[in-house]
C-alpha cells in the first residue's frame, strides 16, 4: 500500500524526474559543478521526503488502529456494555432465524 501511495505522489514523481534530468546534464561533456550540487541536494530531499512519507503512511495508521482496537476491547469489557452487546447479538440471531423461516415457507409454496 505504501509503495502504491508513493507512486501516486505527484511531488515525489516530479522530484525523481528532476534528479534524473540533472544526472543527464551531469553526464554531458561539460557539466557545471552547480548541477552536481543540485543533484546531491535533490537526492537528500528525496531521502528525507521518503522517510517522512513512510512514517506518516505506515506507523501512524498502525498505531491509530491499534489504539482503536484497544479502546473497543476496553469498552466491551464494561459489564453493562457486554450485556447489551450480547442482547443485541441474540436479537440479531432471532431476526435471522425468523427471516430464514419466512424464506423457506415462501419458497415451498411454488
Amino acid at each position: 500500500m505504501r509503495t502504491q501511495a508513493r507512486q501516486d505522489d505527484p511531488f515525489l514523481s516530479d522530484l525523481i524526474r528532476m534528479i534524473n534530468d540533472e544526472k543527464k546534464i551531469c553526464a554531458a561533456k561539460n557539466p557545471s559543478n552547480f548541477n552536481q550540487q543540485l543533484v546531491n541536494e535533490l537526492e537528500k530531499l528525496e531521502k528525507e521526503y521518503k522517510q517522512i512519507f513512510d512514517m506518516e503512511h505506515s506507523d501512524g495508521n498502525n498505531k491509530e488502529l491499534s489504539i482503536i482496537y484497544e479502546l473497543i476491547r476496553a469498552v466491551n469489557e464494561i459489564p453493562m456494555v457486554n450485556e447489551q452487546m450480547n442482547t443485541i447479538k441474540k436479537y440479531q440471531q432471532f431476526l435471522l432465524t425468523a427471516s430464514e423461516q419466512n424464506f423457506c415457507t415462501d419458497n415451498t409454496s411454488f
